[in-house]
């Protein structure tokens, strides 16, 4: 099932901003400071697992082209 987003991710980012205000309501400078590292850390992993995954779904899919040619 594909997923589905709004036009533009406008409300990926309403919802992202709102949970950081949240989140940081009651955190200090510091925490605030290494929280966001640590989710800058995540989002560059899941930026580099998506990428490859897409590496390796173009590749099944050109195998799977090459295979039906052939027969």
């Amino acid at each position: 099932m594909e997923p589905q987003f709004h036009k533009n991710g406008e409300c990926i980012n309403i919802v992202a901003t709102a949970m950081a205000n949240i989140i940081a309501e009651k955190l200090d400078i510091q925490e605030i400071a290494v929280l966001s590292t640590f989710f800058s850390v995540i989002s560059a992993s899941l930026g580099n697992i998506a990428s490859f995954r897409a590496l390796e779904e173009s590749k099944l899919e050109e195998n799977q082209k090459l295979e039906t040619e052939v027969i």
